[in-house]
């Protein structure tokens, strides 16, 4: 699969709709393997976090993205200054 950062924005949600129509739908587990943060939150009841293959985080999206380890490795310092 490619990733998300590749694809326009109206790809990308049209196909975080997808994973959710599939989802609900089927009522299958999904692992996404994604590095943009807009495609894994709203898609996400769990999220694993690894930095350079270490398991730094992993909890409920809303915890995430307030973690100062994530927030270091991924988002940046000046959106963990945001929240």
């Amino acid at each position: 699969m490619i990733s998300s950062r590749f694809l326009s924005a109206r790809v990308s949600a049209a196909a975080v709709e997808l994973v959710r129509r599939v989802y609900a739908d089927m009522h299958l587990a999904i692992c996404v393997v994604e590095h943009v943060m807009e495609v894994v939150m709203p898609l996400s009841h769990r999220v694993v976090v690894l930095d350079h293959g270490e398991k730094i985080a992993d909890g409920r999206p809303e915890v995430i993205v307030r973690d100062p380890q994530v927030i270091a490795a991924y988002l940046g310092e000046q959106h963990g200054q945001r929240h």
